[in-house]
């Protein structure tokens, strides 16, 4: 049991130094926290989107941002049938589209209706859906 405990450890150690959060001292006994490890526990955020951010590109622009912000579990929840014909409707006018071609696209999985809701939200767009208003 010990040292299961141990190798499990080590082994998420190494994928916070491989992934730039921590980094180890010089004597390998010690662990410093990098900017990134701040910004994880000040702001909850989870591994794999911390991952995610610091993939971005230094010239990555705002819908590459939203998108990633939007691919976080955390910020997904699940469309509910009913939600769909506002989403679309709500899809029209947003700034950033989704990929594909205007006729075609549908909005269908989880990170889609975020990247909506949050584009509705900063663009103070009305939706007449009550609970995806309560949810934005």
């Amino acid at each position: 049991m010990d040292n299961y405990l141990m190798n499990k450890c080590l082994k998420s150690l190494q994928e916070l130094d491989e992934a730039g959060v921590i980094s180890f001292r010089s004597d390998g006994i010690g662990v410093f926290p990098l900017a990134a490890s701040h910004v994880m526990s000040k702001n909850l955020v989870t591994f794999e989107s911390m991952k995610n951010f610091m993939d971005l590109p230094p010239t990555c622009d705002t819908a590459d941002l939203l998108r990633a912000l939007c691919e976080c579990e955390d910020m997904q929840r699940p469309i509910r049938r009913s939600e769909k014909k506002h989403l679309n409707e709500c899809h029209k006018f947003v700034k950033y589209k989704l990929e594909g071609p205007m006729s075609k696209v549908r909005v269908q999985i989880p990170w889609q209706k975020s990247f909506i809701l949050l584009q509705a939200n900063i663009g103070q767009l009305y939706l007449e859906d009550y609970t995806l208003r309560k949810e934005m």
